[in-house]
């Protein structure tokens, strides 16, 4: 079972951050890889074994050992059918992806359906993770924080490549900030990847 660890993310740590960022290429993981060295084990391959969610949820939460799913929460005010932000963005291994389905309580709650349910977070994706939810009751405000859907951790193949080695998660790093953290904004830089934000249907027709 993977060990979890938090942090958040003072203004006075995101300048230090910002401050020492350049030492370690622009690279935030790279960066927390040095500067939180008791978090991480030194092995030239550390960054396969883990997990970064970048969160402004202050309700986000590890389930239990017994649930599948970690509970999501919208991040805004919810009044309507269409794509609604969860506050989350992420960093995921190769080999490693999050599908993202409504929680049993969803419609009957909220009168609300997810159109592209499972929907799927990529490991190259680093936008802020999206829903898109269709509401059946027009009428229907959910208030902000609300728990509305449920993300879920799972390896898939890998088919371009027959030597990549699917590691197991060892460490699950929560770095709590808030919405106006530039750490949470600049997330695409400090972690690169070739995909970047791009979201529902980016990747072409």
């Amino acid at each position: 079972m993977p060990s979890i660890k938090t942090i958040h993310v003072t203004p006075e740590e995101e300048k230090k951050i910002f401050e020492s960022m350049h030492l370690f290429g622009n690279n935030f993981l790279v960066y927390l890889y040095f500067r939180h060295s008791n978090i991480f084990p030194v092995d030239p391959n550390w960054y396969k074994r883990f997990i970064v969610l970048l969160n402004v949820n202050s309700k986000f939460h590890i389930p239990r050992i017994e649930d599948v799913g970690v509970d999501l929460y919208n991040s805004h005010k919810i009044d309507g059918t269409g794509v609604h932000k969860l506050g989350i963005k992420s960093y995921i291994p190769i080999g490693w992806k999050v599908s993202i389905v409504p929680r049993s309580s969803t419609y009957l709650k909220h009168k609300m359906l997810l159109a592209n349910s499972p929907g799927t977070i990529d490991p190259g994706y680093r936008g802020e993770w999206m829903a898109s939810l269709v509401c059946q009751d027009g009428f229907k405000v959910i208030k902000p924080e609300t728990k509305i859907l449920q993300a879920i951790f799972s390896k898939y193949l890998i088919f371009n490549n027959e030597e990549a080695a699917i590691e197991p998660i060892e460490k699950i790093l929560i770095v709590n900030c808030n919405r106006k953290c530039k750490i949470f904004h600049s997330w695409n830089e400090l972690v690169p990847s070739d995909r970047g934000t791009g979201g529902f249907g980016s990747t072409g027709d």
